[in-house]
């Protein structure tokens, strides 16, 4: 009959657009996703840090802010080639992923800089020692065909307290943090001081 027809048809519009909501959500949640590392983009990265931001303001609670850069990474990849680089992209990232607790925020930023934001984290002992595990995790030696490097990495901190300071200035921060340690030849680590 012509009203199980309308039924019918209306009930396949319905699946189809289901099924149309359901691709367009996964697409947006890779669209965040850095196609190499598996780790957030900066996009991604943002968004849910900024998430985690409001949440913790609300609770008038803090977090810790890390840009983590790869130390002369363009040499590694002149030197060694985009095979190795891509590998030491990947020893940063699981590196990041092992440190860093399951309910913290990693992401990956540019080629050769990683972003991390570590939600209640603000005892700057604590983030010493995560850090300084990072820098000692991440050191490694390359070698190929009679030429050999040191991997290290730069990390700046800015530290969130429950302010009025939004997710890009607190990022801006840690940046600035990072360019103090690059400033004084890399593999170390510094906190972003006002």
């Amino acid at each position: 009959s012509l009203a199980v027809m309308f039924v019918y048809a209306f009930v396949i519009v319905i699946t189809d657009l289901n099924k149309k909501k359901n691709f367009l959500k996964y697409v947006r949640v890779e669209s965040l996703r850095d196609n190499e590392t598996g780790l957030f983009n900066s996009e991604g990265f943002g968004v849910s840090t900024m998430k985690s931001m409001n949440s913790l303001k609300s609770h008038k609670r803090g977090g810790a802010m890390f840009v983590i850069c790869i130390d002369d990474f363009r040499r590694i990849v002149e030197t060694f080639g985009r095979g190795v680089a891509d590998q030491v992209i990947a020893n940063v990232s699981e590196a990041l992923s092992e440190l860093f607790a399951e309910s913290d925020i990693i992401g990956r930023s540019e080629e050769d800089e990683f972003l991390a934001f570590a939600p209640n984290m603000t005892n700057e002992g604590y983030i010493e020692d995560i850090s300084g595990k990072i820098l000692k995790c991440v050191k490694r030696e390359y070698s190929l065909e009679g030429r050999s490097a040191i991997v290290t990495v730069s990390i700046g901190i800015a530290i969130y307290r429950d302010s009025d300071d939004e997710y890009i200035d607190i990022r801006d921060h840690a940046t600035k943090a990072l360019k103090n340690v690059q400033t004084d030849g890399g593999n170390g680590f510094s906190f972003y001081r006002v």
